[in-house]
């Protein structure tokens, strides 16, 4: 399911419609933009091929019927995805790589920049995972590149920067800098920074994963080298050789990302006049076993402790639970990954359940959510490869994006509320809502098959049941006007559906991939106008699938868009429609086919009757519609 999705909007993202090179020459492809000025950039000739191997060195001129062009430009996509790529030099005269331009050389392993190059674009070294150097020959130059994301740098996978083929270890801010970004973070050459006095904003996490930093000079150094402190603020942090750290007296703010992949830290202690911890200030730092919290902190920022895997207790303030977890102001900010359970119950003075709080504990099996809690953050049990089964309380009304993203083994969602689980408000179709990879869903222990919304219910609020494969027939009864986005997607064993006739807003891809639908009962006379079967029913056999409709509303639904494609289309009232299934005679020899002609009970108990699943069938050659 999730791969075609993905699959979809990765082609979407990154593969034009169309792809033209002006000519080839010396093994490149080239693309003209302006005759005029005599310029070219270089291309490929699809797009999305593996167009370029080996070694690429690039020309500055190359000559084309008679005349010499420059080359000025690395186009979107121009290497995309060439994984036989090992190496590229870009020449003096380039000042724009663009966006994806090396996306996915998974091959490649040194580029030369040169200092000409003035802006680099998104995705532009993204999954070069292979890359181990970036070449450069004017230091200056490389500051003043405007990189757009993270992914436009290749020192995010390649660590290592050489100037004119010495690596970069003692690094000096040049004069004119004020604001030092992120360029170097992920460096993993540099060992030493000095910051001239020009400098006057550091951005978070400027220097994070610079794992062999080993102190600061200039501007702002702490007195023990190891640290630069802006106005009371830790803004970052050099890790070498470290285990054990005492961060000093004079930090009241530890700033984002300040520790983040520290992992040799074994040990850090923070001083009694800390007020604040920042967003991700200690992510990542694997080693780390124990953390205490002084009283003089008020606040800590969201995952500041994510993925810290060797975490065993919290101490001092805002510990809960033994020790456990992190609880500010009601928000559970951090749990111990290390703890040793596979079960936990959270507790119940708990309301929100922060970003990223269980993100990657892989040893949990089972988690109760109390009914205290009302929100469930962005990423909050994300990466939980051991979660089988969580348990949703009925005064939950938002689950964060990505909540429950790849917890593929998660097989049971327990709720005690039907009526308050389709008011929740689920931040996205694929990872919000646990159902996407949970199976089953579980009402007050029994597992949901025949689901029957309450009666009471107006509006299914998008992707509430949205992958639950366990459903096998959906009722909507009348107080219902509202379908959301994905609501049903996915519910590949669902089999009949009826809608009631108060419905009058069906969302997209409300019933996308439902393969397993064979009867829609739709009770509105009158259709709803804005539907598209493209999406309402994508992925859906509607030309085997029948749709019984009031009899006075058949025309009605056959010119309708979104209802005239289905196969069949026949009037309720002349279907036998029951609420409850009645038989007077129970002697009486039954014989009850599905609308494909399959044998489905042949019984001389009418009562039997009552074991058949909502939808349509032929029941003693007369066509009949259960509708509980």
């Amino acid at each position: 399911m999730f791969q075609k999705i993905w699959g979809v909007i990765f082609f979407l993202a990154f593969s034009p419609a169309a792809w033209a090179y002006s000519f080839y020459a010396d093994g490149i492809y080239y693309y003209i933009p302006s005759s005029d000025e005599k310029t070219v950039e270089v291309t490929s000739k699809t797009g999305y091929s593996s167009d370029y191997s080996g070694d690429v060195v690039i020309p500055a001129t190359v000559t084309y019927e008679g005349s010499e062009y420059r080359v000025i430009a690395i186009g979107r996509q121009a290497f995309f995805r060439c994984e036989g790529l090992t190496e590229v030099t870009i020449p003096d005269g380039v000042t724009t790589i663009g966006s994806s331009a090396f996306y996915g050389c998974d091959g490649l392993t040194s580029v030369t920049i040169p200092e000409s190059v003035t802006s680099i674009g998104n995705y532009a070294f993204y999954y070069c995972e292979s890359l181990k150097e970036v070449h450069i020959s004017d230091l200056d130059a490389w500051w003043h590149i405007e990189f757009d994301g993270y992914s436009a740098n290749p020192l995010y996978y390649a660590h290592n920067l050489y100037l004119n083929d010495s690596p970069v270890t003692e690094l000096t801010i040049p004069e004119d800098i004020t604001t030092i970004d992120n360029r170097f973070q992920y460096c993993t050459s540099i060992t030493s920074v000095t910051i001239p006095e020009s400098v006057t904003t550091i951005k978070e996490s400027a220097f994070s994963e610079c794992s062999e930093l080993q102190y600061f000079n200039g501007k702002w150094a702490s007195s023990d080298n190891r640290c630069l402190v802006v106005n009371d603020t830790l803004e970052a942090f050099a890790p070498s050789g470290l285990s054990e750290y005492t961060i000093p007296n004079e930090v009241k703010v530890i700033g984002g990302g300040v520790f983040v992949s520290c992992k040799g830290l074994t040990s850090v202690t923070i001083p009694n006049g800390v007020t604040s911890i920042g967003d991700e200030a200690f992510w990542g730092c694997s080693g780390l076993m124990s953390v205490t919290i002084p009283e003089s902190v008020t606040s800590i920022g969201n995952y500041a402790f994510s993925y810290c895997e060797s975490l065993t207790e919290f101490k001092g303030k805002f510990a809960s639970d033994y020790g456990r977890c992190l609880i500010v102001n009601d928000t559970l900010k951090a749990f111990a990954f290390n703890s040793g359970l596979s079960e936990y119950t959270i507790p119940n003075e708990v309301k929100v359940i922060g970003e990223r709080a269980f993100e990657h504990c892989e040893s949990l099996t089972s988690v109760t959510i109390p009914k205290s809690v009302q929100t469930i953050g962005d990423h909050a049990f994300a990466y939980c490869y051991g979660l089988t089964s969580v348990t949703i309380p009925e005064n939950v009304t938002s689950i964060g994006r990505e909540a429950f993203a790849n917890c593929f083994y998660l097989e049971k969602v327990y709720i005690s509320d039907l009526a308050a689980w389709c008011r929740i408000d689920f931040k996205d179709p694929y990872g919000s809502n646990p159902l996407c990879y949970a199976p089953n869903l579980y009402l007050d222990n029994t597992l949901v098959t025949d689901l029957k919304i309450p009666d009471g219910v107006t509006e299914i609020y998008p992707n509430t049941f949205s992958g639950c494969r366990g459903l096998t027939s959906v009722t909507i009864p009348e107080s219902v006007t509202t379908i959301g986005d994905y609501a049903f997607s996915y519910c590949e064993s669902l089999t009949s559906v009826t809608i009631g006739n108060s419905v009058t807003a069906i969302g997209v891809y409300v019933f996308d991939g439902c393969s397993g639908l064979t009867s829609v009962t739709a009770y509105n006379p009158t259709p709803v106008n804005n539907i598209d079967r493209k999406s309402v029913f994508y992925n859906v056999d509607c030309s085997n699938c029948t749709l019984y409709v009031p009899a006075e509303s058949i025309k009605l639904y056959k010119a309708a868009e979104g209802w005239k494609e289905f196969g069949t289309i026949l009037p309720i009232d002349e279907s036998s429609a029951i609420t409850e299934i009645q038989q007077d005679k129970a002697d009486e020899h039954v014989t009850v086919y599905n609308l494909q002609g399959v044998l489905v009970l042949e019984t001389n108990d009418a009562a039997d009757l009552k074991t058949l699943q909502n939808g349509a069938y032929i029941v003693n050659g007369k066509t009949m519609i259960i509708a509980r």
